[in-house]
C-alpha cells in the first residue's frame, strides 16, 4: 500500500484500534510539550490544542508489559551488584512474565510478588534480597511521556515552521543547530511514526524524588548529544547506563529505537505501517 494520509477511517470521539494510554499506563506522567508553548516552535502546535494520549491497542499493550517490567529493574540490579544493563532488563522481564503467570491462576498481593520477585532472582543472579530492601526498591520508577499519537496537520506545521524566521526557542532546543540542519540531519521529519499512532517519546521517572532520571541531555534537543549512543563522550556513564536501560527495556517489549533521539520508539509490528492519520 502506497503511503498516504488518512483523515477519514476514525472518528474522533471514537478512534477504533486507538486507545486512552492513560487506561493501561496509569501511573506514567503524561507531560505533553506541545500543547504548551514550552517546545521548539515556541506556540501551541496544532492538533494539540486538547491533550489526547491515544495511541494504538497493541502499542498500548506492549507499553503496559514494559512499565510492567520496569518495576523490578532496581531490586535486580541491587542483587547483580553491577551495571549490566542487558542482564537487569531480561531478568526483569522475565520476573514480570513469571509474575503475570501467577496472578492469572489466582489473584496474588503484594508479599506474594516479592515472594516470587525474590525466587527469580536468586534463580538468575545466586543473591537474595531482604524484604525491607524489595520494599524500598520495589516499582520507584515510571514512565514520563512526552508524546503519543500526532496528527498530521502537526507534523506539516513542523515543517512550516522550519521553514520560518521564528527562533524564539533556539536557546532551548537547538542552540548549536539551524533550522536547516534540524531538517536535513531528520531531526524532523515529514512523515513520522507518531502519525501511525505506535510511536510513542518517553523518559524514566523517579517516583521517590520526583525527578526525571537523567539522561544527559533533555526530550527534543536537536543536538548529538541527544544521539543514544555518545560513545564516551558528552555524558557520563551513569548517564549512558541509564540511557542504555530505557532502550533495552522497550526492545524487550518490541519497540524499535531511533539513535538520534534517544526518547524515541515506535511498536516493532505495527498495525498501520502505511497509514498516517490526521484526525
Amino acid at each position: 500500500m502506497d503511503q498516504h494520509v488518512q483523515n477519514s477511517l476514525f472518528d474522533e470521539n471514537n478512534p477504533i484500534s486507538f486507545v486512552n494510554l492513560k487506561d493501561f499506563v496509569e501511573d506514567a506522567i503524561y507531560d505533553f510539550r506541545y500543547s504548551t508553548p514550552y517546545n521548539f516552535t515556541g506556540k501551541v502546535v496544532p492538533g494539540y490544542e486538547k491533550v489526547r494520549t491515544i495511541i494504538t491497542s497493541p502499542a498500548a499493550v506492549a507499553l503496559k508489559e514494559a512499565r510492567d517490567s520496569l518495576k523490578y529493574v532496581e531490586c535486580v540490579h541491587l542483587a547483580l551488584g553491577k551495571n549490566d544493563a542487558e542482564k537487569i532488563v531480561n531478568i526483569s522481564f522475565d520476573i514480570a512474565k513469571e509474575i503475570k503467570r501467577c496472578n492469572l491462576d489466582e489473584n496474588i498481593n503484594q508479599e506474594d510478588i516479592f515472594k516470587i520477585l525474590n525466587s527469580e532472582i536468586y534463580t538468575s543472579t545466586g543473591k537474595s534480597l531482604d524484604f525491607g530492601n524489595i520494599e524500598s526498591l520495589y516499582n520507584i520508577y515510571t514512565f514520563k511521556i512526552f508524546d503519543t499519537y500526532r496528527p498530521y496537520k502537526a507534523v506539516n506545521y513542523f515543517m512550516n515552521w522550519a521553514k520560518s524566521e521564528e527562533k524564539s526557542m533556539k536557546r532551548t532546543f537547538y542552540p548549536l543547530k539551524s533550522k536547516e540542519q534540524i531538517v536535513k540531519e531528520g531531526y524532523l521529519l515529514k512523515k513520522t511514526g507518531h502519525s501511525r499512532g505506535s510511536a510513542v517519546d518517553l523518559t524514566l521517572f523517579n517516583l521517590i524524588n520526583g525527578k526525571d532520571v537523567d539522561m544527559g541531555s533533555p526530550f527534543d534537543y536537536f543536538g548529538e548529544i541527544s544521539n543514544y549512543d555518545q560513545k564516551g563522550k558528552n555524558v557520563n556513564s551513569k548517564q549512558q547506563f541509564n540511557r542504555t536501560i530505557l532502550r533495552l527495556l522497550m526492545i524487550k517489549n518490541g519497540f524499535n529505537t531511533l539513535d538520534t533521539e534517544w526518547w524515541h520508539f515506535t511498536l516493532k509490528d505495527e498495525p498501520y505501517p502505511d497509514l498516517y492519520f490526521d484526525f
